[in-house]
């Protein structure tokens, strides 16, 4: 079995250079995103369907879980 050796072209290399330079400052772009959430937990909260988690406040409302 021989293998043939082909050289890539310019153009080739400078797309996938282009190519994972570009994902990888995506992937470091959205660190900061992903890092940056405060969840609140509070003992007067409401249930997961009342509350979200990301406002430090009582549940307003009226009903169960208070």
């Amino acid at each position: 079995m021989s293998t043939q050796y082909r050289p890539t072209s310019p153009a080739s290399r400078w797309t996938r250079w282009l190519s994972s330079t570009l994902l990888a400052f995506l992937c470091v772009g959205a660190l900061p995103a992903m890092a940056a959430t405060t969840w609140y937990v509070r003992a007067d909260g409401g249930t997961p369907a009342q509350c979200t988690g990301r406002s430090d406040a009582a549940y307003p409302g009226s009903g169960s879980n208070q």
